[in-house]
């Protein structure tokens, strides 16, 4: 017999060393349950809280990146708009769809994944913030540079 605590930090003990989900022949180390199990049970039982840290923790990494390329409160480089929610991080080069395939696998989106590449490389230069506007704007002046009709 083997004695621990579960997760509300009773004494309780078990009748053997096995992990109590089904089919699961691991080792226990919480609560009568594996690592694997016992983290899998977490995240279950707190999946709202979860989330929310980590919305905030996006929301966090967005903002330092902003703050960063903005030289203190974020603000379009452009055009000086600073409402946060229409911000973006440029990629001052238009290489922006081959830096997210490389860094995320992606082509499309990718933002935090960006936020967090940032972060972990002290903000390299080739990056500027940018309002939705300013941005689409960019982006129709590329494309009239770029396209074989214009």
């Amino acid at each position: 017999m083997v004695a621990g605590r579960n997760n509300k930090g009773q004494f309780i003990a078990y009748e053997n060393r096995i992990c109590s989900v089904d089919g699961c022949e691991n080792e226990i180390s919480y609560g009568g349950r594996c690592k694997k199990h016992a983290q899998h049970k977490y995240h279950e039982d707190h999946k709202e809280l979860i989330g929310m840290r980590h919305k905030e923790r996006r929301v966090e990494l967005k903002l330092n990146a902003m703050s960063q390329y903005s030289g203190g409160k974020p603000k379009c480089n452009t055009c000086g708009f600073h409402d946060p929610r229409a911000l973006i991080i440029d990629h001052i080069n238009d290489n922006g769809a081959r830096h997210r395939e490389k860094i995320s696998k992606c082509r499309q989106g990718a933002g935090a994944t960006t936020y967090l590449w940032l972060e972990k490389n002290n903000y390299p230069v080739g990056f500027q913030v940018l309002c939705a506007n300013c941005n689409m704007i960019k982006e129709h002046a590329r494309h009239k540079r770029t396209s074989k009709y214009a």
